[in-house]
Parts: C-alpha cells; structure tokens; sequence
C-alpha cells in the first residue's frame, strides 16, 4: 500500500525492536528485584519462626508458673484442712462436759451441789 510517499522512520519494525530491547533489559532488572523479594520474604519466614518459637517457650514457661501455683495451693489447702481438723478435735475435748467439771473441781475447788443446797427460784 505504497502511495508514493515515504514516512520519515520505517514503521512498526525499530519501534518493535526498541521494545524488545526494553523487556530484554526490564527482564534483568526484574530479575533483580524478585531476587529481593526472594530474600525479603525468606526473612519475614524466619522472622515469623522464630517470634513463633519465642511465644511458644513464653507460654510453656507461663504453664509451668501456673501449674506450679496450684501444686502449692492445693499443698496449702490440704495442711489447713488438716489443722482444721486437729483444732475441732481439741475443741470438742475442751467442750467435754467432764473435763469441765473435774477443772472446776481442782482449779477453783467447785463442786455439784447437793438437794440441800439448791435454791429454787419462781
């Protein structure tokens, strides 16, 4: 489809050639830079294991904390149950009605009285 006259560049073919060029050379440069998204992202995996690791000891540390906690507030519990129970014995022996009387006896030289010595009150 010549009409006799010429343009003043050549079409299409240098354009295609002056793009090819381009993609060639963008191509390294890409390359370039997926290299260091490559490393980028390898250190933001690492970064995550070993935030990952970290958390992971932390919690297992707080674990023991607490179970250890609860071993001595179950210890705990258990010798004031037990002291509970020898205080309630020992009360129970100094509510004893015979004790009672044989203190009052030699302490304070009381004794029951006797029908004689009752006093009625109406």
């Amino acid at each position: 489809m010549s009409w006799g006259v010429e343009a003043p560049f050549s079409p299409r073919k240098p354009r295609w050639e002056e793009i090819l060029g381009e993609q060639v050379i963008r191509v390294s440069g890409s390359a370039g830079r997926s290299r260091g998204r490559f490393l980028v992202h390898i250190a933001l995996g690492l970064f995550c294991v070993v935030m990952s690791a970290m958390f992971s000891s932390w919690v297992h540390i707080q674990n023991v904390n607490v179970r250890y906690e609860v071993s001595q507030r179950l210890l705990d519990q258990r010798q004031m149950k037990q002291t509970r129970d020898k205080l309630e014995i020992e009360r129970q022996m100094l509510r004893s009605p015979k004790r009672i009387s044989s203190l009052a006896e030699r302490s304070f030289g009381m004794h029951l009285p006797g029908p004689e010595e009752r006093v009625v009150v109406k």
